[in-house]
């Protein structure tokens, strides 16, 4: 099985961003779709306006697209002619980061993953191992906080 780190192109020159120099990683543990810790990594990466960095991908990650959670929902007019917003599409798994101010008021840079799907049945172990190593990619956090705990069932 495959797991995969799509970063995003900063530049024209294809200079890849980087997120492993993080201060705080935000992390969910997955296992269920919709629950409290994917909600509040939206909420998290939406108030600290953080951007999206790169997106993941696993073959046995169940494919979610829509519409981004993270974009604003505003329309704009033109003469007579209301626009719809024209926001990214989200994807199952995603990469956010960006720099935010602690209560000490020291700036801290903080990465969030989102996930937004759950692994097929018979391939949920091998996502859960892959994710685990992928969380471990960020040695040099000071805190990882996992934002939700597995479903009942």
């Amino acid at each position: 099985m495959t797991f995969t780190f799509y970063p995003r192109r900063t530049s024209q020159s294809g200079e890849a961003m980087t997120v492993e120099d993080a201060d705080v990683l935000i992390a969910p543990v997955s296992g269920a779709c919709g629950n409290v810790g994917q909600l509040a990594c939206d909420a998290l990466a939406l108030n600290w306006n953080l951007t999206r960095v790169g997106t993941c991908d696993f073959e046995h990650l169940s494919p979610v697209v829509g519409r981004d959670a993270l974009f604003d929902d505003t329309t704009t007019s033109v003469g007579s002619h209301a626009r719809a917003p024209s926001g990214s599409l989200a994807c199952a798994f995603e990469v956010y980061s960006g720099v935010t101010r602690a209560s000490d008021g020291a700036e801290k840079r903080v990465v969030v993953v989102q996930i937004r799907s759950d692994a097929c049945v018979g391939a949920r172990r091998a996502f859960v191992d892959e994710y685990s190593d992928f969380l471990l990619t960020f040695a040099n956090a000071k805190r990882v906080v996992l934002v939700s705990a597995l479903p009942a069932s």
